[in-house]
């Protein structure tokens, strides 16, 4: 898990046979017993073409009059959801602003969470040195994932504290904003124009969105767009990046999901489940 960009990186090259490997009888059961992912839980698909595939192909659809974003990629926007990298690209380019790709590695955030310190102090490094240049005219580094933006908005200043990369590490960090509150501020998501109505939504904030960040910007977002949203009152939703797959943590985290999480979902069979 400390190192899923590289294996995400290289399932997505190998997609469709890698996918069907992890479907083969029996193949659950050797990743409870070898890898310690819990024999009931499923891994993500990996999908190709990959996001970055697909963004350096694309016709933008404005002419960014508004100036330049830059879409800080993910491991799971890359290789497994794709969709929310193109959403995010187009409601930027909607929204009157030229998107570039960030220039990154692995944010660090797994290797954090694994105990992998210094690692992540080298990731950080790297994308600090690449993302400088890209922040230096002003633009913004705008990310979907809380985790990973959050990452080097928060933990980078840190980590690099008294390095020779700490006053850039805080530029960087300066210009990190996560989706929703880029368009929720100074009125930068002006332009769009929602539908009036929407089905049911149940929003449940990511931990480190409502830690770090505000959850509620987004239920105004999915408000503004029409969407009959609700905040869950939930606290974890029990997976907590790795955690929740792991053989000796699969039972704190289904009681963990049962705890306010499963029993909202269960009381709007109807409702859309937006994290």
């Amino acid at each position: 898990f400390a190192n899923i960009h590289d294996i995400s990186r290289r399932g997505s090259r190998l997609a469709p046979v890698s996918n069907w490997m992890s479907k083969v009888p029996g193949s659950k059961l050797v990743a409870h017993h070898l890898l310690g992912v819990h024999k009931e839980r499923s891994l993500t698909e990996f999908v190709r073409p990959s996001f970055p595939d697909w963004f350096h192909k694309r016709e933008p659809l404005s002419e960014g009059r508004h100036g330049d974003v830059v879409l800080f990629h993910d491991t799971f926007m890359d290789y497994d959801a794709p969709q929310i990298g193109v959403a995010a690209t187009e409601l930027l380019d909607l929204a009157g602003y030229a998107v570039a790709l960030s220039d990154n590695v692995c944010c660090g955030r797994p290797m954090i969470s694994k105990g992998y310190i210094d690692e992540a102090k080298e990731q950080a490094r790297a994308n600090v040195v690449r993302l400088h240049p890209q922040v230096a005219g002003g633009a913004f580094i705008v990310g979907c994932e809380p985790s990973c933006l959050l990452t080097l908005r928060e933990e980078y200043p840190k980590m690099l504290a008294g390095s020779d990369l700490a006053e850039k590490a805080r530029e960087v960090a300066d210009r990190c904003v996560l989706l929703d509150e880029f368009l929720a501020g100074e009125n930068r998501g002006e332009e769009l124009e929602f539908a009036s109505e929407g089905p049911e939504v149940l929003f449940h904030g990511h931990c480190q969105q409502k830690a770090e960040a505000d959850a509620a910007l987004s239920l105004e977002l999915l408000r503004r767009a029409g969407y009959d949203a609700e905040m869950v009152r939930a606290p974890c939703c029990g997976m907590a990046g790795a955690f929740g797959f792991e053989r000796e943590h699969y039972e704190a985290s289904r009681k963990a999901f049962q705890r306010a999480l499963g029993p909202a979902i269960e009381t709007h069979p109807d409702a859309q489940l937006v994290v």
